[in-house]
């Protein structure tokens, strides 16, 4: 019985034990875990940690990355007009920024910042561009951009060319070659950049605007006849000088504009619908009156005549140039002046 008793007891002994055991193993496993559960949030914290300021630094580094690139960029871009002291350069040439007159000819200008530079030559007068690579356009612009500069240019109409300097231009066919087509109104725009000009022949076009002939205050001979009905010669006001008129066979019948001409020395209006001899009378200097078919009654003509004594005055004939109205020195002079493009001893 007692052994039995003893049996007893150490067997629930060791069955306690081997219930406390178990527990107690389970117990430092879960502290272990827990322990190392912590340990892996903080590890990961402090890599997320490190991740963020890893980011920050490659933002950073990708920021400079962007400005060197930037400014690598920059300094790659060559300056379209390197400056080498008082001067500019231009292709092969140095051009002094101090200049009063240049000569440029024959460069390709359309590859520069042609407004840049002359920004940069404040005592810069007058611009040779003869055969620069520009448009009529782009010489026009120029210009317009800088209206203290004399550009020198050459227009360019079909299979011919009128330089901005020239004294003496014709349309005619045979003049300086032959026209592919005749001049019309969109063509004469650039005319105005012709200051110079002491003659304007525009015979035989479709020329009804002559609102160029407001920037040739020298002009002292126009020639538009059988210009496709051309009536308005208001803007001949601005041209005092004018010395020889020739517009037969248009549409004028306005000739108001003439009190301001007291220079004229030839005038040639026939077959034009002129009807009054008004505007005729104060002409001091007149040498030659031509009037065929202009409907102005005889005896105004008869006045005209003994307002002017000693000028040759037509109202009766055929052609519009019969009876000696290209004949004379005057005449000689005008297509002088116009073939050889030079003044002379009459038209200067």
């Amino acid at each position: 019985m007692k052994q039995w008793l003893i049996k007893a007891i150490a067997l629930v002994l060791g069955l306690a034990f081997l219930a406390a055991f178990p527990v107690h193993a389970t117990e430092e496993g879960a502290a272990e875990e827990t322990a190392a559960e912590e340990s892996a949030e903080e590890a990961d914290d402090e890599s997320a940690g490190d991740a963020e300021e890893s980011g920050d630094d490659g933002e950073d580094a990708e920021a400079e990355g962007a400005d060197t690139e930037e400014e690598e960029e920059e300094e790659e871009e060559p300056d379209p007009l390197p400056m080498q002291g008082e001067t500019v350069q231009l292709g092969d040439r140095l051009i002094p920024l101090n200049a009063v007159k240049i000569d440029l000819s024959g460069m390709n200008l359309s590859q520069y910042d042609m407004n840049a530079v002359f920004d940069r030559m404040p005592n810069l007068k007058k611009a040779t561009l003869i055969g620069c690579g520009l448009s009529n356009d782009g010489y026009a612009a120029l210009q317009d951009a800088h209206p203290g500069i004399r550009m020198i240019w050459e227009i360019k109409y079909a299979t011919r060319k009128l330089r901005t300097d020239a004294v003496g231009w014709s349309t005619f066919r045979g003049m300086h070659g032959p026209m592919d087509l005749p001049m019309t109104d969109a063509d004469t725009k650039y005319l105005k950049y012709c200051k110079d000009l002491i003659i304007v022949d525009l015979g035989h076009n479709y020329i009804r605007d002559i609102s160029f002939v407001q920037y040739m205050p020298n002009l002292q001979l126009f020639i538009a006849v059988d210009n496709g009905g051309l009536w308005d010669l208001s803007m001949l006001k601005y041209c005092p000088q004018l010395r020889y008129i020739e517009i037969f066979v248009n549409r004028v019948s306005d000739l108001s504009v003439f009190k301001y001409m007291h220079q004229l020395e030839d005038v040639n209006i026939s077959y034009n619908p002129i009807r009054s001899n008004e505007y005729l009378k104060d002409f001091p200097q007149l040498k030659k009156l031509w009037l065929e078919a202009t409907g102005i009654p005889g005896n105004q003509v008869a006045e005209l005549r003994e307002i002017y004594p000693d000028a040759m005055i037509v109202n009766v004939g055929s052609g519009s140039v019969d009876q000696g109205w290209r004949a004379g020195p005057r005449y000689a002079a005008m297509r002088d002046l116009v073939w050889k493009n030079v003044p002379n001893d009459i038209y200067h």
